[in-house]
């Protein structure tokens, strides 16, 4: 038992003697981004542009006003789109988005300022978005030493998921979101920095738009940053608070992430006075609020209960590859106090679309070589660590948390393309190309007919004619 004992009070101490030995990990020689990556990246973006702009060209303005609320996937469309460009909506939600109205929104007020109606103003803001992902995420897939055609493929992955159709075809704040998850894959890629300014950055803006998002930001600085404070030993004998304190300041993880953590708490505040009816992260009462959302209290309510299996398949295989949608009535609710629709694909299984299965069998033996690959590739182990726990993490989280797993599909995207990337480093990097070329190509076709399933959807829905909804649902 004695044995058992001090076994325990070790773990603290091996944890981060491992942590420290994954950070000081050597990678290798950078790769240097030259001019044709820029201009692979910049075509990259146009093609991400284009895309989401078909997008909104389909849906047109079905979900410009209140009509649309909460339809389309759940997500807050009409609210997204007042927040971003007028400071004197309802901002409540900033309580969950600690800083997304006082970095996004003066460019949208700026453009109503020029002449734009609101929703154009989101719209383009978005559009510009849709292109940075696709073009920052070409150069994460560089920072791994991939080939720049094959980082393009994977990308072209990426533009083809049902994720990118769906929510970059609308207003919301998962886009967002998105890049500064790619921009801490871009960092866990390079590395350590001469500075820590780009880490904290990074961290920062990782917590700024989506609180849960954080974790994204942490666990890259983890993975490349020791916990343990340079040549430096830790206080020995007696123990001192005040010792313990100033050597743990120190510490590269905990300084990055501690003042990242103060800029988002100045700029929240700030917002707090600035935004009409915004909230702050750190109001303890948010969990209350937030717990609505947990599917086992939910399900202990009387409301749809819980489903991890569904939940997981969402987030790891719709969010690539959609199934079909449908509709459903959801019921009154402290947030809606009536009866109200939503499109959904959390019940819907699998695709059944000829080229939807071709993709899905493509998309599961992609990751799973990807998985091999990251076990093999020892040169990046610290960056196929970090995101095989971003992926963790992430499923733990919504597994429990959302009543709708698509809605957070953009969250887990960019990890997700960089673990079937991975693929590329297994012993069939060529059969992996060639999956990729189905996942991309069949599943884009799906993903189309999917997307327009929807558009279809919502347009009849608000017109006042939705269509049948089948007992199931």
């Amino acid at each position: 038992m004695t044995f058992a004992i001090k076994d325990i009070l070790r773990l603290p101490e091996q944890a981060l003697q491992l942590q420290d030995a994954f950070a000081r990990h050597d990678t290798g020689e950078r790769v240097k981004l030259d001019r044709l990556d820029g201009v692979i990246a910049a075509a990259l973006g146009a093609c991400g542009l284009m895309t989401s702009l078909w997008g909104f060209n389909q849906l047109g303005m079905t979900l410009e006003d209140t009509r649309g609320l909460d339809l389309w996937f759940q997500g807050d469309i009409y609210r997204v789109t007042q927040n971003m460009t007028d400071a004197d909506s309802d901002h409540y939600r900033t309580t969950v988005h600690p800083a997304a109205s006082i970095l996004i929104s003066p460019f949208g007020i700026i453009l109503t300022k020029l002449g734009m109606a609101p929703y154009e103003a989101a719209r383009n803001i978005i559009l510009l978005f849709s292109a940075l992902s696709l073009g920052l995420m070409y150069a994460a897939l560089r920072g791994l030493a991939m080939p720049k055609a094959v980082s393009a493929l994977f990308v072209g992955v990426m533009a083809s998921s049902g994720t990118f159709l769906h929510w970059n075809s609308v207003i919301e704040q998962s886009l967002p979101s998105q890049i500064t998850i790619i921009l801490a894959l871009i960092l866990l890629a390079y590395g350590r920095t001469k500075s820590h300014i780009w880490w904290i950055l990074m961290s920062a803006g990782t917590l700024s738009i989506t609180i849960t998002s954080w974790m994204f930001g942490l666990i890259a600085t983890l993975a490349r940053w020791p916990m343990r404070p340079d040549g430096e030993a830790a206080p020995q004998g007696t123990f001192s608070l005040k010792a313990f304190v100033i050597y743990w300041l120190k510490s590269p993880v905990i300084r990055i992430s501690a003042i990242a953590l103060g800029v988002i708490f100045v700029l929240a505040v700030v917002q707090f006075f600035t935004f009409n009816d915004a909230g702050l992260f750190f109001d303890p009462r948010i969990v209350k609020t937030e717990a609505y959302f947990v599917q086992p209290v939910a399900g202990a309510a009387g409301r749809p209960g819980w489903t991890p299996l569904e939940n997981l398949q969402s987030l790891y295989i719709t969010t690539q590859i959609s199934p079909a949608p449908y509709l459903q009535v959801m019921e009154v609710s402290q947030w809606v106090n009536k009866e109200y629709y939503i499109i959904n694909n959390q019940h819907s299984g699998f695709t059944r679309t000829v080229p939807g299965i071709a993709a899905t069998l493509a998309w599961v033996v992609l990751l799973a070589l990807g998985i091999w690959g990251a076990i093999v590739h020892q040169r990046l182990r610290p960056v196929a660590i970090a995101v095989a726990l971003m992926i963790v993490f992430e499923g733990v989280l919504h597994v429990l948390y959302g009543e709708l797993t698509f809605l957070y599909a953009p969250y887990v995207l960019p990890p997700l393309i960089m673990l079937s990337a991975f693929s590329w480093f297994s012993p069939h990097r060529l059969k992996a190309l060639a999956l990729a070329a189905v996942v991309m190509v069949c599943g884009g076709m799906n993903n189309v007919t999917q997307f327009t399933a929807a558009v279809d959807i919502a347009k009849q829905t608000v017109a006042g004619n939705p269509p049948k909804i089948d007992p199931p649902y």
